[in-house]
């Protein structure tokens, strides 16, 4: 059995404290901007045959007090058809007005089945000043043909074609 130093007790007891003087602060999902899956990106073609698609979208907030802007994290899950798929995603900050104030991209890998996964730091807004998100747009990165597939089978699922 091990013997606990008063210096030991003293640093578990202190422990808690100094992982709250972090420079983040999380926020409550209701001050988080709303976030949607943009449904003419939400299904990635290639070929005419549906390799993947987005099913939902989550996030989670926080105030960089230190860098001065409101982080995300936005988990995305979905459903694959084949193993070893590259998925490339985006992720758009919109203002009121339809605006983008900002945008990111990057690539996920998945395997046959169901996905999810997390992607941190996308900034949104700045503390101070400057734009704010009024909301956040994810899906997949698609080249003229696949989007305009999806439009297709978005206006047939719709029934106005």
């Amino acid at each position: 059995m091990k013997i606990l130093y008063p210096r030991h007790m003293l640093i578990l007891i202190l422990l808690p404290f100094l992982a709250a003087c972090g420079a983040s602060e999380s926020l409550t999902r209701s001050q988080c901007p709303p976030i949607y899956l943009l449904s003419t990106a939400e299904v990635l073609p290639v070929d005419n045959a549906e390799v993947a698609r987005l099913t939902d979208v989550g996030i989670a907030c926080a105030k960089d007090t230190d860098a001065g802007v409101f982080l995300a994290e936005v988990r995305v899950s979905g459903a694959a058809q084949a193993n070893d798929v590259r998925l490339p995603i985006f992720i758009a900050v919109l203002s009121a007005e339809g605006q983008v104030i900002a945008r990111s991209q990057t690539v996920i890998e998945a395997d046959a089945g169901s996905f999810s996964e997390k992607l941190s730091d996308v900034e949104y807004g700045k503390i101070d000043d400057g734009p704010k998100a009024n909301r956040l747009v994810v899906g997949f990165v698609l080249n003229e043909a696949q989007l305009l597939q999806n439009r297709e089978g978005w206006l047939k699922a719709m029934g106005l074609k």
